[in-house]
């Protein structure tokens, strides 16, 4: 199954947090092991956001509003400059791995994740 953003999915809520970060996380390291570059952005784009949405919830329930608002906010233009770094490197050692064309379209990705930053 293709990567979709998570507003076009079916929402339900999960039992269990851990797990289901687990989840995300483990479809991205599949997506990305399959050579699925697109697939794997959006699969670890959506890790992050599950993982700051908890973070947020943990704060909330804490009453720490004003961290809430942070975890959300602030990590996330960080992690989607992390994910933008980490297909630059890839791209990088691709080429001089020499796979041109994995190489490009890493490196595609890691511009398409730093215009996401921008909007």
């Amino acid at each position: 199954m293709r990567w979709q953003p998570r507003f076009f999915q079916s929402v339900e809520q999960p039992i269990n947090p851990a797990r289901a970060l687990e989840a995300e996380f483990e479809a991205a390291k599949a997506s990305l092991a399959a050579g699925d570059l697109t697939s794997a952005q959006g699969r670890y784009v959506d890790t992050i956001a599950l993982g700051l949405r908890q973070l947020a919830q943990l704060s909330l329930s804490l009453e720490q509003t004003d961290q809430a608002a942070a975890d959300l906010v602030d990590n996330s233009e960080d992690k989607l400059r992390e994910v933008s770094r980490g297909y630059y490197l890839r791209g990088q050692n691709l080429r001089r791995l020499g796979r041109e064309e994995e190489a490009r379209k890493a490196l595609a990705l890691a511009a398409d994740t730093r215009n996401e930053i921008q909007i």
